[in-house]
């Protein structure tokens, strides 16, 4: 990753269903990629634009 190329701004992730990869922007800038793991057998992942209304980093899912 590489915040510093945009180190302040707002920050967008773009989440590709078929490669499972995270790629993160800030300022339209490519500042980071991951991988990731998406939608179990019988829950798909849901597709859209979502808005963040609240972080917690140790947060675990009681759902899945």
């Amino acid at each position: 990753m590489e915040p510093e190329l945009s180190p302040e701004g707002p920050v967008a992730v773009l989440v590709s269903l078929p490669e499972q990869m995270a790629h993160v922007y800030r300022n339209c800038l490519k500042i980071g990629i991951t991988t990731l793991s998406t939608g179990l057998k019988g829950h798909r992942t849901p597709t859209g634009v979502f808005v963040i209304l609240q972080k917690d980093r140790n947060h675990h899912s009681s759902i899945y």
